[in-house]
């Protein structure tokens, strides 16, 4: 592949990182794979890795670091970023161990496939509830009036947060979510900075309230403050943890149900399959829709620690390497006819949720929550339709729709298995 072909491909790669809601990623990134799985952009200063092996090499080898401050651009002792970045840089998934297994150990006891099985009925119970005011015949947008309700009614609970809050949480995630953009404005950064101080208060000021009697909570919140108070852990590391398990309980699940359903619905035979038997299919459905289209698209960032080899290139010390997780789950060398949604798919080997030690914490919640959302949809609605078309929002990194327009037909107008 000639010089001008590869400047082409990096080219269109830029332009779809600036207008994200323009179009699919996955045409280009099918063609920068062909050309190599492991792709230097001088533009972006950076390695893009789309291959499936390639991407999961950068999982499970430690000499693959997640801080940023492994990164060559990163002078050594100094923080070169504002503050919003740097509570960034004091989350689990850009820290390496010993830090980033201490973190992890505080939660996990939260988050483990026990605990996730244990939360199973109480997920089905707030589906339930929120699905329950939909009402036949109205238009009504699943990611604000359902996706997000939920996932933040079931974060509050984990997390220690009162329910009466999600406003105000929603709006500092909405903040925060600004910084994953394709460009940050010194506005975006300034709204981060503040959204952590504002949290860091709101905290504490839920710390405060318990007078003492959050000991046997055993919920977030209560794990974090005494960790605090034994001084394992700072003020600042523990705002920004209590903050990335709301995000990560909340944006990406809502952008995973989002995807997920507007996929089902436009795959109409895909719906009805499940809609025959959502006990046995709901799993396979969840792990086809993480494949297919995860909302997480380019988060795993890499700097190696030395001199590294990876597809047949030499990776320097400390360069940017970007792991695109939907990219390697589109590999047709790990996946025969990767472009196809087929919820009986397997084996199915994703890794929408990375592997390894940064394994996503909240996997077992994730996976849970969306099959209990998507079983109790299809039972209640087995004939919900799309009200009109979509359109991606403007982020490169956390992949959904900017609104979802759903209706449920009416008794007189309704259809089993009718068109989209």
């Amino acid at each position: 592949m000639n010089d001008t072909t590869r400047s082409d491909l990096e080219r269109e790669l830029l332009t779809f990182i600036h207008d994200s809601e323009s179009g699919d990623p996955h045409d280009i990134y099918r063609r920068i794979r062909e050309v190599d799985p492991v792709f230097w952009s001088p533009r972006l200063n950076a390695w893009l890795v789309t291959g499936y092996d390639h991407v999961s090499a950068l999982t499970m080898d430690p000499i693959w670091s997640s801080s940023t401050f492994s990164s060559e651009d990163m002078p050594p002792g100094t923080l070169s970023r504002g503050p919003g970045f740097c509570q960034m840089d004091m989350m689990p998934q850009r820290n390496d161990d010993p830090v980033h297994g201490q973190l992890r150990k505080l939660t996990l006891r939260l988050f483990n496939g026990k605990a996730a099985e244990q939360r199973r009925p109480q997920m089905r119970q707030i589906a339930a509830d929120v699905l329950e005011g939909i009402e036949p015949g109205v238009e009504f947008d699943f990611l604000s009036q359902v996706t997000y309700r939920i996932a933040l009614l079931l974060a509050c609970d984990i997390i220690g947060l009162p329910p009466s809050d999600i406003p105000q949480l929603r709006e500092w995630v909405e903040r925060y979510t600004r910084m994953h953009g394709a460009t940050v404005t010194e506005a975006d950064q300034a709204s981060a900075d503040a959204m952590f101080t504002e949290f860091g208060e709101y905290v504490d000021a839920v710390i405060a309230g318990r007078d003492g009697a959050g000991d046997d909570r055993r919920d977030a919140i209560d794990a974090f403050r005494i960790a605090r108070a034994a001084g394992d852990i700072e003020q600042d590391v523990m705002v920004a943890n209590v903050f990335n398990i709301m995000f990560g309980s909340h944006e990406t699940t809502a952008n995973l149900l989002g995807n997920g359903l507007y996929k089902l619905l436009e795959e109409r035979e895909q719906w009805a399959l499940l809609a025959s038997d959502p006990d046995s299919y709901a799993p396979g459905a969840v792990e086809e829709v993480l494949r297919y289209c995860s909302p997480s698209t380019n988060l795993l960032a890499r700097y190696p620690l030395e001199d590294a080899e990876l597809g047949g290139h030499t990776i320097k010390k400390g360069q940017r390497v970007m792991g695109c997780l939907v990219a390697a789950d589109r590999d047709p060398a790990q996946f025969p006819d990767p472009d196809r949604f087929d919820i009986t798919r397997k084996p199915n080997r994703h890794i929408a949720f990375g592997k390894g030690r940064h394994l996503c914490l909240g996997a077992p919640f994730a996976r849970v929550e969306a099959q209990e959302v998507f079983t109790e949809l299809v039972r209640r609605f087995p004939n919900l339709e799309l009200a009109e078309p979509v359109s991606f929002n403007q982020s490169w990194t956390l992949r959904g729709f900017t609104r979802l327009m759903l209706r449920v037909p009416l008794a007189s107008e309704a259809r089993v298995g009718a068109g989209v």
